[in-house]
């Protein structure tokens, strides 16, 4: 009855919570790691730590973490407009094999670079959905990353697909 869906709710509350605190602990951390990280670097270059000589490095990733904050702030942005139903959504149809082919293809220097052994099991033929084809690339993108990012050197990696229903 009420108290059984009251309980329900008030559980599923303290799980959305746990989950948001979560997040904003691992966004935070996403953040911090940079930002630090830059900061030491301009530190070093302004304080003569870092040599004249290694400074177009250091720059270099310098600039790599800055892009890097800047699209984890433009999702936490999308993230934010989403909640708010404020997020456009642009459906077409197109080819979902293909486009997690392009994906995968676009991690394979950083598989070899982790010696993954790597298993793709992607049908050749079209498998066409209705939907936004640039929020799915982002999904696939973070997937992709992800399992990379935290399958150990020499671990494996698979990726397939296959067809359920319509």
């Amino acid at each position: 009855g009420i108290v059984e869906s009251f309980n329900y709710m008030a559980e599923e509350l303290e799980k959305y919570e746990h989950t948001r605190e979560s997040f904003v602990g691992n966004v935070s951390h996403e953040l911090r790691s940079p930002l630090t990280s830059i900061q030491g670097f301009v530190q070093g270059m302004l304080d003569g730590t870092i040599e004249e000589c290694d400074r177009q490095q250091y720059l270099e990733t310098v600039l790599s973490e800055t892009k890097r904050m800047n699209a984890l702030i433009n999702d936490l942005l999308d993230l934010a407009k989403y909640e708010s139903g404020q997020f456009p959504m642009n459906f077409t149809r197109w080819d979902i094999n293909e486009l997690i082919r392009q994906c995968f293809i676009s991690f394979i220097t950083k598989i070899e670079d982790k010696s993954l052994d790597v298993t793709v099991n992607i049908p050749e033929e079209k498998q066409m959905v209705m939907a936004d084809k640039d929020r799915i690339t982002q999904v696939l993108t973070n997937l992709i990353d992800n399992a990379v990012k935290f399958c150990e050197p020499g671990g494996e990696l698979k990726i397939w697909t296959h067809r359920e229903n319509e």
